[in-house]
């Protein structure tokens, strides 16, 4: 599988129950990165939860990393989610 259907193929998965709010690249280690933000339709917001979810491609592996948290808490934990992407290193 090459790397853009490897991309093609995490991008193109549905979060069950959930709606993407925002899509961007950043990048991890040296390579390119895709990170998707997905809420979940709860109207409830103490069950609501929101998903990152970080994909990429590098020595023929796909990685892909995903950060939850309470809808209510998401950005509060931003800054634990950036220290792990921060101190990621493919071996």
């Amino acid at each position: 599988m090459s790397e853009q259907e490897a991309i093609n193929q995490v991008k193109n998965d549905v979060i069950v129950d959930g709606k993407k709010v925002s899509s961007n690249t950043i990048t991890i280690d040296g390579s390119k990165a895709y990170n998707d933000i997905f809420r979940s339709n709860s109207d409830d917001d103490s069950v609501a939860m929101k998903f990152e979810r970080i994909y990429f491609v590098k020595n023929g592996k796909t990685y892909l990393i995903t950060f939850s948290a309470a809808n209510k808490d998401f950005y509060k934990e931003k800054q634990n989610f950036d220290t792990v992407l921060n101190s990621f290193k493919v071996q």
